[in-house]
């Protein structure tokens, strides 16, 4: 019970100053006091403003005293008094929410001061309703749509009296229906743990009968209840509360520009000052470029009033095609979002603009036409076919020998002279067959053709190769000598020795020259001098006649000598 001592003054039943029974601080009525020398009165002020009459002092919060409480008035942050405040006076609410549910032996959300959200909350039911209503009820809301012949209210006679002015509401301009409520976090500092309460059935049954009258009509007005649980954002320090991206997209030398809305939804004028944050290199070990401004708009600080949206437009722009990144940080005073960062990355992208493409273009297409102008027609693939593959293309499965191919041609010209032939054995055969008329000539062809067919199916000797001892030796003198003559070019290379020609490439002139022209001039010695010239030749000619082709072919036999 709190008493009064003196007039205007109150104390509680400690004999504690009350601090609102005083105009000002309570340092400021102490000090007033001592210089006075009112010394028993200056014991009766608390020595906290934050002074708590249902709290026993010798009892007091900790955290009262950690958040400031105890720090005298001058020297507390001015801004930070709301939320001291808050959290005072949710601190007692508790207390008297856990008293009150001992002595009554209730919950705590079954207490009445735990239902009183629940009246903001039908009457924004009720302005719902009353706006719907006149849809589907005639009688109800007359006014409605025709509030342009309203007429206003007059006060006094109409020569001396005066008009009162219309509403906005009263002239059919109704503002849109406000939301309020607690989010969760809210509810559990007010001591409410639960999202429901108990609530009186008489209060709600009527909203509910007349909602569900109008169920159709409230679903077509689009009048929609907001989450307010959703629309809570929390921050502490250290931490990201709000991040916004903004992303720009041009060609390299062009502009892009885009613009960031900065709205105060509060009753407080906010200060704010922009940050630019280091990025992290993801290659740090790459020599970066020299730093250049990409994205431009106003940094510098400014201030936002309550309810007015500033507009902060961000311009890119890069003279070369690149990706830049900037993180930029938006600082307010006084601090919002528990002290939670506001962050704003900027990413722009530039691209390069080919402005030669088209004269590329056009050239690309000139020397195409020109080229196909010049070009020259390809030859045919036939030309380049030879009588072999062709023979066999015809004549799968067997082998072409140039001799019985020859002869299959030839009789192709004795029964067949008028037309050219495909080289086919089955096409030359049917020609044969249809000289029924000459039995002679076609059991001869036939006998012919039969003996060629045979020959053309026996494997091709360059194909089957056999190999003999004779053909072994031989290969293996030859792999000897080329590997000696290999070793003493080696050792000739490391021993510096001089190079000597190994093969003589000059004729020399047989001693029989002269004198088979003496003999055939003096007719004497003909075989003296013939043996003569033999014994004493290096090198030897003979002719000799070559059966098949019978004309001379020069034989020669030559010494071999390895130098080393």
């Amino acid at each position: 019970m709190a008493y009064v001592r003196r007039t205007g003054l109150r104390f509680d039943d400690q004999g504690m100053l009350l601090p609102h029974s005083i105009l000002g601080s309570l340092e400021d009525f102490r000090s007033y006091l001592e210089a006075k020398g009112e010394t028993e009165l200056v014991k009766c002020i608390p020595k906290s403003s934050r002074y708590d009459p249902f709290e026993d002092p010798g009892r007091r919060h900790p955290e009262a005293v950690e958040s400031g409480h105890g720090i005298p008035s001058g020297h507390r942050n001015v801004q930070s008094n709301a939320l001291q405040h808050w959290d005072a006076h949710m601190t007692q609410r508790r207390q008297q929410q856990d008293f009150l549910s001992d002595l009554l032996d209730r919950p705590v959300e079954n207490l009445l001061m735990s239902q009183t959200n629940h009246f903001r909350e039908t009457q924004q039911k009720k302005e719902v309703l009353n706006r719907v209503t006149p849809l589907i009820h005639s009688g109800y809301g007359h006014r409605v749509g025709s509030e342009f012949w309203s007429l206003p209210q007059r006060y006094g006679d109409e020569t001396s009296g005066i008009a009162a002015t219309l509403t906005q509401t009263e002239q059919g301009r109704r503002e849109p229906v406000t939301h309020v409520g607690q989010p969760s976090s809210i509810r559990q500092e007010s001591g409410i743990s639960c999202a429901e309460t108990l609530r009186l059935p008489s209060r709600t049954w009527d909203l509910q009968h007349q909602r569900q009258e109008l169920g159709e009509v409230l679903g077509a007005t689009d009048i929609k209840q907001p989450e307010i649980s959703g629309l809570e954002v929390i921050g502490s320090s250290g931490e990201v509360g709000i991040s916004g991206r903004l992303v720009f997209f041009t060609m390299a030398g062009e502009i892009a520009s885009s613009q960031l809305e900065l709205h105060n939804e509060g009753s407080t004028a906010i200060y704010y000052s922009w940050e630019q944050l280091p990025m992290t290199n993801s290659f740090p070990n790459l020599i970066t470029r020299t730093k250049s401004v990409k994205f431009y708009f106003n940094s510098s600080s400014g201030v936002i009033c309550p309810g007015v949206t500033q507009q902060v437009e961000i311009i890119f722009k890069s003279e070369g095609d690149c990706i830049h990144t900037e993180l930029w940080q938006l600082n307010t005073h006084p601090l919002l979002l528990q002290g939670a960062s506001m962050q704003v990355t900027l990413r722009g992208v530039a691209l390069y603009q080919d402005k030669t493409a088209a004269q590329r273009l056009f050239i690309q297409t000139e020397l195409d036409e020109r080229v196909k102008k010049k070009m020259r027609p390809s030859s045919p693939a036939e030309l380049y076919v030879t009588e072999e593959q062709e023979f066999l293309s015809q004549n799968p499965g067997l082998s072409y020998h140039h001799q019985p191919v020859e002869e299959l041609k030839r009789l192709w010209q004795e029964v067949h002279p008028e037309g050219t032939w495909d080289f086919s054995v089955h096409t030359l055969r049917q020609v044969v067959l249809s000289l029924r008329e000459q039995e002679s000539v076609q059991e001869r062809s036939l006998a012919q053709l039969n003996s060629l067919f045979l020959q053309l199916s026996e494997p091709s000797q360059l194909n089957h190769l056999q190999l003999t001892p004779a053909a072994v030796g031989q290969h293996l003198w030859r792999k000897l000598l080329d590997t000696m003559d290999a070793e003493a070019v080696m050792l000739r290379n490391q021993l510096g020795l001089p190079q000597k020609d190994t093969w003589s490439d000059k004729k020399e002139e047989a001693p029989i020259a002269d004198a088979d022209v003496a003999d055939n001039k003096d007719g004497k010695c003909e075989k003296k001098g013939g043996a003569a010239a033999t014994e004493g030749r290096s090198r030897a000619s003979a002719t000799v006649k070559d059966d098949n082709t019978e004309k001379p072919v020069q034989v020669r036999a030559e010494k071999a000598s390895v130098f080393v």
